[in-house]
């Protein structure tokens, strides 16, 4: 009985240590954060797209607000890209658990990325709807 307590003891400071490896490494936390939050906000927008072009939710730009057809096209391919970037940044911030990254440059990079990542969706999305509805 003895020897099963200090085994389940081990067990529950070997998890706190891994806990705590993975709360030290900044990176890792906010990929997987911004990744979990990034396909919150696709599966919403996938499920609930905005019927009406409006100034509150969706894809909004001069573009994708041309008419409705743009607007319909631009609100189902961003909330896919969004997803794939959603995956992409979870298994980044899961992979990266495994580096040791010093937590100041963790921080740093995580927020580069996390900061690029939206500017990729919006040029990836304005450049899919510039091809396939061109200017008349």
């Amino acid at each position: 009985m003895l020897f099963e307590k200090e085994k389940l003891m081990k067990s529950v400071i070997l998890d706190l240590n891994l806990l705590s490896e993975v709360e030290a490494n900044g990176f890792a936390l906010l990929f997987i954060v911004t990744g979990a939050i990034f396909l919150i906000a696709a599966l919403i927008q996938q499920k609930y797209p905005p019927k009406r072009i409006n100034a509150f939710y969706g894809h909004r730009t001069k573009r994708s607000m041309r008419n409705q057809e743009v607007w319909k096209y631009a609100q189902e391919y961003s909330s896919k890209k969004m997803k794939q970037m959603a995956f992409c940044m979870l298994v980044v911030g899961g992979m990266s658990c495994l580096v040791t990254i010093q937590n100041i440059w963790g921080v740093c990079l995580g927020i580069i990325g996390i900061t690029l990542l939206p500017i990729w969706l919006f040029v990836e999305v304005e450049k899919e709807l510039k091809k396939r509805f061109p200017k008349k």
